[in-house]
């Protein structure tokens, strides 16, 4: 998209959107607490912030297909529906197509009624 197309779209006087991404905790024995998780989203949306999910605050490079779906499940659960939410595509370290893994990741997101976003974590 060109400069000239991009101002075309803008909406002027919109209002800024605040978001956080939620800190995903553990239980002492490793696993997910996803009942603390699930309060984090309810306080961040209660703050007025978007919820932002299955980033690098939620470990999405050591997140299992299950456990990134669970997280998702638990951010909708939470939320009324409709109530907008971003969730992160991380796809490092995955066999198959590229554009094919973004996309599915993003399907995903978007069957919970998430905005994707795509991530990509760089290690130093």
């Amino acid at each position: 998209m060109s400069v000239t197309g991009r101002n075309e779209k803008r909406i002027p006087g919109r209002k800024p959107e605040g978001m956080a991404a939620c800190l995903l905790p553990y239980q002492d024995d490793g696993t997910i607490a996803g009942e603390a998780f699930q309060d984090a989203v309810s306080r961040t949306e209660g703050a007025g912030l978007k919820c932002a999910v299955n980033m690098d605050t939620g470990y999405a490079n050591y997140l299992t297909e299950t456990e990134r779906k669970q997280v998702l499940s638990w951010t909708r659960e939470v939320l009324t529906e409709g109530q907008p939410f971003v969730g992160g595509v991380f796809v490092e370290g995955m066999e198959g197509d590229l554009l094919d893994l973004y996309r599915r990741g993003a399907d995903e997101i978007a069957e919970f009624g998430g905005t994707p976003i795509i991530l990509s974590l760089i290690h130093i």
